[in-house]
């Protein structure tokens, strides 16, 4: 039966790399419901299992050439899954962080004077400009647009290292120019 299981993966696999569409609706349709149970238990959605599952297949479509059976298709479909989903909670996680942290400087800045606002921004601004482009570039990108380090890299075509080292960069950089800054 194991052995049969693997024949047929193996020949799904085989079709795949070939470009065969119908083996990809083989393989969703063999798989989708382990898949989508394994999104479900981890983040206790259906909606966002579905789009976890969805993006686990166009992902692997992607790399189909790369894939290789060790153990099984199954398996490594799973492991995908699993781990989107986990990527899936800390996104959400570091989200609602940076949202209470949004709001509380947006409550912050309400009871400010019009001056005292327009000064810290005046201050923000001036700041800002001793960052290096490419490393305000990726700074912008990761807290003012939300975007993962990874898809930076891949946008800005340098490695996750790289817009490490300009996040950190700019950081150190805000620290410096900002540490005698006073919010009332």
């Amino acid at each position: 039966m194991k052995g049969e299981s693997l024949n047929k993966e193996a020949d799904i696999l085989q079709r795949l790399k070939k470009g065969d569409e119908s083996a990809l609706r083989e393989l969703v349709d063999l798989y989708r419901p382990q898949m989508l149970m394994e999104a479900y238990y981890v983040i206790r959605d259906m909606d966002e299992a579905e789009d976890i599952v969805q993006e686990v297949f166009i992902r692997f479509w992607n790399v189909k050439e790369k894939v290789e059976l060790k153990p099984s298709l199954m398996a490594y479909l799973l492991r995908a899954t699993r781990n989107e989903s986990l990527i899936k909670l800390r996104k959400d996680k570091t989200r609602g962080k940076r949202q209470d942290l949004y709001s509380y400087f947006q409550e912050s800045s309400t009871q400010m004077k019009p001056f005292e606002s327009a000064e810290l921004a005046k201050q923000l601004k001036n700041a800002m400009e001793y960052i290096p482009p490419a490393a305000r570039k990726s700074f912008v990108k990761l807290y003012l647009e939300d975007k993962s380090q990874k898809t930076i890299a891949a946008e800005q075509n340098i490695s996750l290292q790289v817009v490490k080292n300009n996040i950190s960069k700019a950081l150190k950089i805000l620290r410096e120019k900002l540490h005698t800054v006073k919010i009332f």
